[in-house]
């Protein structure tokens, strides 16, 4: 063997022995303390997909509408610890979302899609028999009316203590949020105000409604109490990533167990050492004496 291909084979043989101390063992690598990234279908997890409603939206500007949503999904999924989320658009209106190794509540879910994350609601009467239930709390705009929620909240809301020690969630409204408020809480001194998720109440860390009395009227700042230090703090996350700039649908779902993952690599394994099997056999069927000598 010549000099030139000694030095050629010492360098592939040292790339391959810092390339497996970097992947193994696959938890942990020996170098750098990294092991292989495991995908969905390896590691399980959750995988959704999204349709946008671009109804309203002109065609030159869907893409841009589309990139905006990516960004603002990929912001609220970030407060939520995943190491190596996937969001990438499919088509014209579909965002596929996957997160490997993550498994989340319905109400952590429902959170990544929903267009404003907290709306708040007044309990009012709904027909003459003096029958109740909670409604968006509206105000009046320009002549319009529009519900007061999240949306209306500026990109500084966070986490933080009061004077008696109970975790609050502090938020700004916006200028036309100041004004919803102040027109709803208003209207509703001495009443209680509701604050949802969706259709359900946000809960507090008692498991009970959030839904205040107001004292005062609320323009520009409010507070929002009974949450939980880690609640508080991950939803103040995910409403300073913005609003949704057009409404999602869940049109797929898909939880994939590691249990699956781990058969695919079972079986990865075995197909990997039957084929090398089937060489190795070949060569010493074809080769004989040297084929032997080459698969050994």
């Amino acid at each position: 063997m010549t000099r030139k291909n000694i030095i050629a084979s010492l360098v592939i043989l040292i790339i391959f022995v810092v390339s497996m101390l970097i992947v193994f063992p696959l938890g942990d690598g020996v170098l750098f303390s990294r092991g292989i990234e495991l995908g969905l279908d390896l590691q399980g997890g959750l995988r959704l997909v999204y349709e946008a409603d671009l109804s309203g939206i002109t065609d030159g500007n869907k893409d841009e509408i589309l990139e905006g949503v990516v960004k603002v999904i990929t912001n609220r999924i970030n407060p939520l610890g995943v190491s190596e989320p996937q969001i990438e658009k499919q088509g014209e209106d579909r965002i596929i979302v996957s997160l490997p190794g993550l498994s989340i509540s319905d109400v952590e879910k429902d959170r990544i899609g929903r267009t404003a994350l907290l709306e708040f609601r007044e309990y009012k009467d709904i027909d003459d028999d003096g029958e109740k239930e909670w409604v968006p709390a509206t105000g009046e705009i320009n002549g319009e009316q529009k519900t007061l929620n999240s949306s209306y909240f500026k990109a500084n809301t966070y986490a933080a203590t009061d004077d008696f020690g109970r975790i609050i969630l502090v938020f700004e409204f916006n200028e036309e949020g100041a004004k919803l408020s102040e027109q709803v809480t208003g209207r509703l001194i001495g009443q209680r105000l509701g604050i949802f998720e969706g259709d359900q109440p946000l809960l507090g860390d008692d498991g009970q409604p959030i839904a205040p009395t107001v004292e005062s009227v609320i323009s520009n700042r409010g507070q929002i109490t009974g949450l939980s230090l880690n609640e508080a703090t991950t939803l103040s996350q995910q409403l300073n990533a913005g609003r949704l700039p057009v409404p999602l649908e869940v049109i797929y779902e898909q939880t994939v167990s590691p249990t699956l993952g781990s058969d695919f690599v079972t079986l990865s394994l075995k197909a990997g050492i039957i084929g090398l099997a089937l060489v190795l056999f070949f060569m010493i069927i074809y080769y004989r004496i040297p084929g032997l000598v080459a698969s050994f």
